[in-house]
């Protein structure tokens, strides 16, 4: 069927598979994971927004905590979300800082693409907003 007999096809987006390799008792081995990331990435805007204020800034003495929670929220959503739980816990702790913010990178740009798949069309494509005016009578 396609779209046209009333079914969209959306298939498998926002699902990104990868795989992390990692030294398990001197032999390289890897764990393929599984994310969606738009759940993933509705977390990680969750973890985030709990270390700011009002104005939306992490305070200076909440930053180190922040940048932790960052890191291990990779390290987590590898356990939780790894094919292999076994393979995923020994990859997820072996993971260095700079592999975290691959993880990061990679769930950012994931989103980044699905944001088209996601805007609604307002049927007026490219028209300027036409300004409207008011006009107010106090007789």
């Amino acid at each position: 069927m396609s779209a046209g007999n009333g079914v969209i096809r959306i298939g498998n987006r926002g699902v990104t598979k990868f795989e992390i390799e990692f030294e398990d008792e001197g032999r390289i081995d890897a764990v393929a994971v599984s994310l969606d990331v738009i759940k993933v990435d509705a977390f990680r805007a969750d973890l985030d927004q709990s270390f700011r204020d009002k104005d939306g800034v992490v305070p200076k003495e909440k930053a180190i905590e922040h940048r932790e929670a960052w890191l291990n929220f990779s390290r987590e959503a590898i356990k939780r979300y790894a094919v292999d739980e076994t393979k995923a816990a020994k990859a997820a702790d072996s993971m260095s800082d700079a592999a975290c913010l691959a993880i990061h990178k990679h769930i950012t740009e994931e989103v980044e693409k699905l944001k088209d798949f996601f805007a609604v069309a307002s049927g007026k494509e490219g028209s300027p907003q036409e300004s409207t005016e008011v006009t107010y009578s106090t007789s």
